[in-house]
């Protein structure tokens, strides 16, 4: 957030809700209770409000609160699910990607919608999913929801696709490729071995180069802060082994 706070989602019973933190992660504050279970938190640069996902009714939409948890408003309707969104830097616009199944396939679509609500325009036919705005609002990244191994730059102005990258071995995209803060590359995860690391691709296509070298460890999901100084991460080790006892004693 612009003023050092972090914005994260954290367990509450059964769901996830907002809570906010300083930077050094003391001052933990929960600001929503309601809806009870959330996804996918995103935030405008300015930190005056925030967008996520919920699930009501038996379907993700897409909501938003003040930046104090209070103001609760829905932003899409319908049939479809919606689950990942991004803010344009201004505030003004969202774009998300909206999934509804057809002849029994689930198909996507982007969409955008003002950030105060209203009417939605469909930005792309394209099978896209988990956009990301860039830094200066002309467009946005996506992932291909055929293969998930295609990472596409689309313009908000025209929905065209502008360039397409293919991803190193065993990408991480369910968060999708974030933008460095500078608007040159795309970061994303790849993970092998239950090791997790970031990969920059650079979009003038010059070739991947490593973000980040850790040897142990998975990245569940990251983002950059504001004024793009640090780079957080979610990361943690899977247990993958138990061992069932039976007639304990």
């Amino acid at each position: 957030m612009s003023d050092g706070r972090v914005a994260y989602l954290t367990r509450n019973g059964d769901g996830f809700s907002i809570w906010t933190m300083n930077a050094d992660g003391s001052n933990r504050k929960q600001l929503t209770t309601d809806p009870p279970a959330i996804e996918e938190l995103r935030s405008p640069p300015d930190g005056s409000f925030f967008v996520f996902s919920a699930k009501r009714d038996g379907r993700n939409h897409l909501y938003r609160v003040k930046a104090d948890g209070s103001g609760l408003q829905q932003l899409t309707f319908g049939e479809s699910r919606e689950l990942d969104s991004s803010i344009s830097p201004d505030g003004k616009w969202i774009v998300y990607d909206s999934r509804s199944y057809i002849d029994g396939a689930e198909r996507s679509s982007l969409w955008k919608v003002s950030s105060n609500g209203g009417d939605p325009i469909k930005l792309t036919d394209e099978q896209c999913v988990t956009p990301h705005f860039s830094p200066d609002g002309a467009s946005v990244s996506c992932v291909s929801a055929a293969n998930w191994k295609t990472i596409s730059i689309i313009s908000i102005e025209t929905g065209k696709t502008i360039a397409t990258f293919q991803t190193e071995d065993n990408p991480i995209l369910n968060v999708g490729a974030r933008w460095t803060p500078d608007g040159n590359s795309l970061a994303y995860i790849v993970s092998s071995n239950m090791l997790g690391n970031i990969r920059l691709q650079p979009i003038n296509g010059a070739a991947p180069s490593p973000l980040t070298d850790f040897q142990s460890g998975d990245i569940y999901n990251f983002a950059f802060s504001t004024d793009g100084t640090r780079l957080y991460l979610a990361r943690g080790y899977q247990t993958k082994k138990a061992v069932l006892i039976k007639n304990f004693r």
